[in-house]
């Protein structure tokens, strides 16, 4: 039985190879640690040359979705490389979203990323968010306004940690990367540490304490909403 179907579109072969691999693994056809076919094999089931298998592996691994080993074949990864991630991260600062969608997509993800929290956190998360923010208003106090800015990212992605999904938190570092860097291209250096900013960090924390998950949309609104108004004449795309 093949594993692959043949490739028929040959104006995008290398794309059709990765993509059909790719949603192996996502379909569970192809595990982690799992050693794929020969090549001679792959080639045959997809119906294509070794030359545009060869390009698809490098792009594979690349991305690590796949290693190579060499003289003992190519395998499934068991955990994706960083370069993955970055790629992903790469093709959202370059397709230049405008400021709605970015918007739209950090409140969808954040909304759904506190909700978690909530549900899940513990005492050691709590500690953990509570000191991450009295370094971030120490910080502000003291004009320290780079690690601020730092200690403000890392508050958010502490809060998806304590959701317990490694995936959710993934896909919420590639949002805040392209969020955060508007915002220090745009707005960080006039506007650190506004009270509305300070008010917001302090209604999230104290969701999560009482475990209040209603509460958390009406939170990522308002404060999504207020970047929204800065945001309005003063975007800078951070690619």
């Amino acid at each position: 039985m093949n594993t692959f179907d043949k490739v028929t579109d040959s104006s995008t072969v290398v794309q059709k190879i990765t993509s059909q691999l790719m949603q192996q693994v996502i379909d569970g056809k192809l595990s982690p640690g799992q050693r794929l076919p020969t090549e001679s094999e792959i080639s045959e089931q997809l119906g294509v040359g070794r030359n545009s298998l060869r390009e698809a592996m490098k792009i594979l691994s690349a991305m690590g979705i796949v290693s190579v080993r060499r003289g003992d074949g190519t395998y499934i990864n068991h955990n994706p490389g960083f370069s993955g991630y970055e790629s992903m991260v790469y093709a959202l600062m370059v397709s230049k979203a405008s400021p709605s969608e970015l918007l739209e997509l950090r409140k969808t993800i954040e909304t759904d990323v506190l909700e978690l929290a909530a549900k899940h956190c513990d005492e050691t998360d709590i500690v953990e968010l509570e000191l991450l923010l009295n370094q971030y208003h120490k910080a502000l106090d003291e004009g320290r306004v780079d690690e601020a800015y730092e200690l403000d990212i890392g508050f958010h992605m502490r809060i998806a940690q304590a959701g317990r999904n490694r995936l959710m938190a993934r896909i919420f570092k590639t949002v805040l990367t392209i969020f955060f860097g508007s915002i220090k291209a745009s707005l960080w250096p006039n506007k650190p540490g506004e009270p509305w900013l300070n008010r917001d960090h302090i209604a999230m924390l104290e969701a999560l304490r009482t475990h209040d998950v209603a509460k958390c949309s009406e939170i990522v609104t308002r404060s999504v909403d207020a970047w929204s108004h800065r945001f309005e004449k003063s975007w800078v795309h951070p690619s």
